[in-house]
């Protein structure tokens, strides 16, 4: 398995539908609010897989290491990598934001290589990443 291999299997997963039911909420307007934060997380997932691939330095035995202890699974196949994901809840809303965590996770392991502390990752993480990413997910 190649990085890029897992980044292509990265954007593919994030940008699967997400089979939302509009039986399971009360209103329309509840609907397409769950639709359009969902939407949100696909971007924002995008952005973090993005983020990952620019980074050479983040290798794909690192990348594959972000994922120990989440509920997305990488399965490496005959076919190349696969991911599978576990839900807490409900699918439709948890697995993109599981995609950005993970992607976190190696981007995380980046930044504090050479880091003192967590405070120097975080304002590393700030200035290469922006407030609102470095918020969400470095904080």
């Amino acid at each position: 398995m190649t990085k890029q291999q897992l980044i292509t299997e990265l954007f593919a997963f994030a940008a699967q539908r997400p089979g939302l039911e509009p039986g399971n909420y009360a209103t329309w307007q509840d609907y397409r609010s769950e639709a359009r934060s969902i939407t949100g997380a696909l971007t924002e997932a995008r952005k973090m897989i993005r983020l990952v691939d620019l980074r050479p330095s983040i290798t794909v035995e690192k990348l594959v290491e972000a994922f120990r202890g989440s509920r997305l699974a990488l399965l490496d196949g005959a076919n190349g990598p696969s991911l599978d994901y576990t839900p807490g809840q409900y699918y439709p809303v948890e697995f993109r934001p599981a995609v950005s965590r993970v992607c976190a996770h190696a981007l995380w392991r980046w930044a504090a290589d050479g880091a003192p502390d967590g405070a120097s990752v975080r304002a590393i993480c700030r200035r290469e990443f922006g407030n609102r990413i470095a918020k969400k997910y470095f904080s």
